[in-house]
């Protein structure tokens, strides 16, 4: 309930556009855009995905030198899980190609002191070329995507 109340306070009264979000549970940190769905979930719960992510913290494992490809990363929530607590997973290379989602992403590597995640500002796809990213509503800034099935703008 406070940390509902405390986003009301910075998004409605103070209008702050990006918060820090924590996941204290996980000793781990995120620049949030505010009004997301991924980070006001980390911002108001402390996790994104639950099921998911104990799944993928418990139920995942890598063996020594494996690499981890997160296509389409945000913020970089599975990344960073992959970078802090799969330690014998040798590399992550992370594709975010959203501008803003990639300006933060980078943040929350730095924020998080990760150092096996390799990021790129590119959308991956079966063919070599240049797309258009169509983009969501600010309120799932995960949901763009290559096809034109998106009402708002594209870059």
């Amino acid at each position: 309930m406070l940390k509902s109340l405390s986003y009301l306070i910075q998004t409605q009264v103070l209008r702050k556009k990006r918060l820090r979000a924590c996941a204290p549970d996980l000793n781990l940190a995120f620049n949030i855009a505010a009004f997301d769905v991924v980070g006001r979930s980390i911002f108001k719960r402390g996790i994104y995905e639950p099921e998911i992510t104990r799944w993928f913290l418990k139920g995942v494992e890598f063996k020594e030198n494996d690499v981890f490809i997160d296509i389409g990363a945000n913020i970089g929530w599975y990344s960073v899980l992959v970078d802090k607590y799969h330690p014998s997973c040798k590399k992550v290379f992370s594709f975010e190609p959203d501008d803003m989602n990639y300006d933060l992403f980078c943040q929350n590597i730095q924020l998080n002191n990760c150092r096996r995640i390799k990021a790129e500002k590119y959308a991956l796809s079966n063919e070599e070329g240049t797309k258009r990213l169509y983009r969501y509503s600010n309120r799932n800034l995960g949901r763009h995507s290559l096809l034109p099935i998106n009402d708002g703008d594209s870059i």
